[in-house]
């Protein structure tokens, strides 16, 4: 045996074996663990060492001690991850904590430590106004031995507040006889301040709007205080009802119905108006929106409607959409209305104007002519006031259109205010024109449209002026055309600048009864300018005068003149079919258009005409719209069938009728009339729409360049000065220069004023004497009119004086006025007669032997010019009336002298127009 193993060694390698092979067994299998606790004794015996041990299995007491300690760590991690503060307290005054999770550090700003082991009093953190009623709640849970739970608020260690929910219980022992609570403590300021504004919410819908509950049946759940009143129910009476009760029975049973509540219970929301019945079948209409409400899975559990009660809106939109529809159906009366008042007043209106025009052709004596003539302007007015009206009409209506063509703003501004000048004469007004230095002459759009605007606010001017000047200035700024009227007037108070555009308004009400007229051509001129894509506006000091600015987007035009249609001399006999209705308007055509040398048949209604159409051959046809038996579109229909069915060619077919509606016109064109002519029919006008519909001699259109043009005045303007020393003077050689275009054709044109008025003093010297003072009146105001256009300033102030004192019964003035006349008839002979012998040779001096067809147009083109110019080119004038003479035109040249000398330019046209013929006859 060796030496080592002694009784000693051997116990002690069995223990290390042991320990090796418990060991070897625990990390096998994991399950178990052995500990060994060696207690050894060395026993000495005699020569030989002995070891005693005791082996104790410890493994148990180790696993519990190890689940002990596993358990704590579980149970610090859970309070740790709780979402508040866990506690136990003592139930005193003070709440003294005897445990607190570390959250407290967060919830308070205290640390657990402070809570637990400092101290700190829990107590003092609750608010005041919240302790007695957190220890009632936790006395009562303490009595019933039950859990309980508060919300109530503390003060954070930085001093602001906030709001803890606290759910505990409150514990006893036994053993001992003590009590404590055990609790968690959570943070829930955010959720109480959003709840907070949420029942706000709630509430502030409630008080305005009617909230109903639905389940997914469509059952009432609850209601509130709008809802109930609104439907007029009790809630116990509605409860547990379907919301088929409010509906209509035909639209409850509907697939509609079924749709509705299944598209609610997809969760889908659905809103707008509709009509529900309240008790006693009352109708109401509701706007709502009907919303479902999810649960925690996303489902739809309940609907909430949300309603408003919108019967009166309704009532009010169905008061508004009849209103709406009478005032439209108002609308289209009154057009018709319009259009028939057209018809009814323009109709006897055609008479008086016509046959006036006729008298006046005749032999009169002056008495008569006066009345006349006072008769027909006084037509002429309610024709323009009419027109106003009717232009209204049409704007409001939107059956205004507007054309776009090339025309020379030049000429038309001339035009215009060579038609006003003598308006403005009568007042001893200077009306100027100032076109600007380098601007364009051509322009493209409406000329008809821009004189209407123009005429209105240049008319009112010199109306509404009673003293100074009217000017018209036109200028190019950037891309448009601004035209300007300056006047000297009466002014605009600045509270009524802004109505001055209105319909029927004017600066001042007194207005209409003083200067007359309807208010509506200011408003006619900003609609027309609207139209035409442009502004207006107006500035105005009151006494002072205003300024009206027009400014239009006009393009450059081509530089083309386009002259008129063919003179009424020119046709040649014509059988006319006339078709009216009222006998003064048959009457009326038959003598003018019999005075021409045209043959007229008349019938008085449809049938008739048709009948006569039919039956014989007709060159034309003047067919009145409005006719009884059958009006004129239906029997022009009837004969274009009988041309279509005997294969004849169509006779031309002029509308007459007295409305201005556009849809009219495109209803006679429909109806197969190829012309339009308005009452009152202007025989010119007629005449020439004849010309046109039966092919004789259209509208040229003759390149500017070929035209021979006066240069145009430098200026117009004068300085007050000289116009007033020009009023003491005869004549105004300057303006009557530039009027007439020269020097000599003035002095003839006022030579011809004295042999027409040689006895012009005697006449109202007499009628003086005989105290006929209509008369006076009436050849006072001839007198005016041609003075003030033949640039006679002393004659046409001291017979416009005359002609304001007849008119205003200033009569203690009239026989100073009658012999200071007779001083200025004077003063204008002794002024002319030492250049008679001038005047009589120009024609001789400009006379050229056997001119050619080319040259009497080019002559007839530049007086023609002229004539649009309100002015007169006395060269071409004499060249012209010597040609025609020697062509043997001598009654033409006659007649245009005549009507040259009687300032009837239109009539001058009319005789002028027919030598621009393609071919020039010497048949008179």
């Amino acid at each position: 045996m060796p030496s080592f193993l002694t009784p000693s060694n051997l116990l002690i390698l069995f223990v290390a074996v042991t320990l090796i092979v418990n060991v070897i067994g625990w990390q096998r299998d994991r399950k178990r663990l052995i500990a060994l606790r060696d207690e050894t004794e060395r026993l000495r015996h005699s020569a030989d060492q002995a070891m005693d041990g005791i082996l104790s299995d410890v493994a148990g007491r180790k696993e519990a001690e190890r689940a002990r300690h596993d358990t704590e760590q579980q149970l610090t991690s859970l309070v740790r991850n709780i979402p508040g503060v866990s506690f136990r307290c003592q139930v005193d005054e003070d709440w003294t904590m005897l445990f607190m999770s570390d959250a407290a550090l967060t919830l308070t700003g205290y640390s657990p430590k402070e809570f637990v082991s400092q101290g700190r009093s829990f107590a003092s953190l609750i608010h005041p106004d919240d302790r007695e009623r957190l220890s009632g709640v936790v006395r009562d849970a303490q009595q019933a031995q039950r859990s309980y739970s508060v919300e109530y608020r503390i003060r954070h260690r930085d001093g602001h507040e906030l709001w803890v929910w606290e759910n505990a219980e409150v514990m006893f022992s036994e053993e001992n006889g003590e009590s404590w609570i055990d609790g968690v403590l959570l943070d829930v300021t955010e959720t109480k301040l959003r709840t907070a504004e949420f029942e706000s919410t709630l509430n502030a819908i409630g008080r305005v709007l009617s909230v109903i509950e639905f389940d997914m049946d469509g059952n009432i759940l609850s209601a509130n205080d709008n809802a109930l009143k609104m439907i007029g129910y009790e809630l116990d009476e509605v409860r547990g009802h379907s919301h088929r009760m409010f509906c209509d029975p035909a639209y409850a049973d509907s697939r509609a119905y079924r749709d509705f509540w299944q598209r609610l219970g997809q969760g889908e929301f659905d809103a707008g108006e509709y009509k529900r019945y309240a008790k006693n079948g009352r109708p109401i209409w509701i706007q709502a929106s009907y919303n479902p409400i999810l649960d925690a899975d996303g489902r739809p559990f309940k609907v909430v409607k949300l309603a408003t009660d919108v019967s009166v809106r309704k009532e009010m939109e169905v008061a508004l959409r009849d209103a709406k529809d009478r005032a439209e159906r108002a609308a289209a009366a009154k057009t018709t209305f319009l259009a028939n008042m057209s018809h009814e007043i323009r109709t006897p209106m055609n008479a008086v104007i016509g046959f006036t025009e006729l008298l006046l052709d005749t032999p009169l004596d002056a008495r008569q002519r006066g009345h006349l003539e006072t008769v027909h302007q006084s037509a002429r007015s309610l024709l323009g006031l009419l027109n106003d009206i009717l232009d209204t009409a049409k704007l409001e209506k939107g059956v205004v259109e507007l054309e776009y063509v090339d025309f020379s703003l030049r000429e038309l501004c001339l035009d215009i205010a060579s038609s006003l000048r003598l308006s403005a004469q009568a007042k001893n007004l200077p009306l100027e024109m100032d076109y600007a230095p380098g601007m364009g002459e051509f322009f493209k759009g409406d000329p008809l449209r821009i004189r209407q605007v123009l005429v209105n606010l240049l008319g009112n001017a010199i109306k509404f002026t009673e003293r100074g000047s009217v000017r018209l200035s036109i200028s190019q700024e950037n891309e448009m055309v601004h035209l300007a009227i300056h006047d000297t007037g009466l002014g605009i108070a600045p509270d009524r600048i802004g109505k001055i555009f209105d319909r029927f308004a004017q600066a001042d009400p007194s207005m209409t009864r003083r200067y007359g007229g309807t208010g509506l051509g200011t408003s006619i001129a900003r609609q027309l300018v609207d139209l035409m894509g442009g502004k207006i506006s107006v500035e105005s000091e009151l006494g002072v005068g205003s300024v009206f600015h027009v400014h239009l987007p006009l393009l450059q035009g081509e530089d083309i003149l386009t002259l008129p249609a063919a003179a009424n001399d020119d046709l040649p006999p014509l059988r006319i079919l006339i078709a009216d209705d009222v006998e003064q308007n048959v009457e009326l055509l038959v003598i003018a258009l019999g005075k021409l040398g045209h043959h007229v048949v008349s019938v008085d209604d449809g049938a008739k005409a048709v009948d006569a159409a039919c039956n014989n051959r007709f060159d034309v046809i003047l067919m009145d719209v409005q006719m009884p038996v059958l009006d004129g579109l239906a029997a022009t229909r009837l004969i274009r069938e009988h041309e279509s069915v005997y294969r004849l060619a169509a006779v031309p077919i002029i509308a007459l009728t007295a409305s201005v509606q556009a849809e009219d016109r495109h209803a006679t064109e429909s109806a197969g009339m190829q012309g339009f002519a308005s009452k009152p029919v202007e025989i010119g006008a007629l005449v020439t729409e004849i010309a046109r519909v039966v092919g004789m001699n259209p509208a040229r259109v003759i390149p500017a360049a070929d035209l021979p043009r006066p240069l145009p005045p430098e200026s117009q303007d004068a300085e007050p000065a000289e116009a007033a020393q020009a009023d003491n003077r005869a004549i105004d050689h300057e303006q009557g220069g530039f009027v007439w275009g020269s020097a000599d054709a003035l002095n003839l044109a006022i030579r011809r004023f004295l042999a027409a008025h040689a006895d012009a003093s005697t006449q109202l010297a007499t009628q003086w004497n005989q105290r006929d003072l209509t008369a006076m009146g009436a050849l006072a105001h001839r007198i005016t009119g041609a003075a003030g256009n033949l640039a006679l300033p002393a004659l046409h102030d001291l017979a416009g004086q005359l002609e304001h004192a007849l008119k205003h019964n200033e009569l203690d003035a009239v026989p100073v006025l009658l012999s200071t006349i007779e001083g200025a008839f004077e003063a204008i002979r002794q002024t002319v007669d030492p250049m008679a012998g001038t005047a009589a040779a120009a024609p001789d001096a400009r006379a050229a032997p056997d001119l050619a067809r080319n040259a009497v147009q080019v002559c007839a083109r530049r007086v023609i010019e002229a004539l649009h110019r309100g002015a007169l080119d006395d060269g071409a004038l004499a060249d012209l009336a010597r040609t025609l003479r020697d062509h043997g035109w001598t009654a033409r040249a006659a007649s245009l002298e005549a009507a040259i000398a009687d300032f009837d330019f239109d009539r001058a046209e009319g005789l002028l127009q027919p030598l621009l013929a393609e071919r020039v006859t010497v048949e008179e």
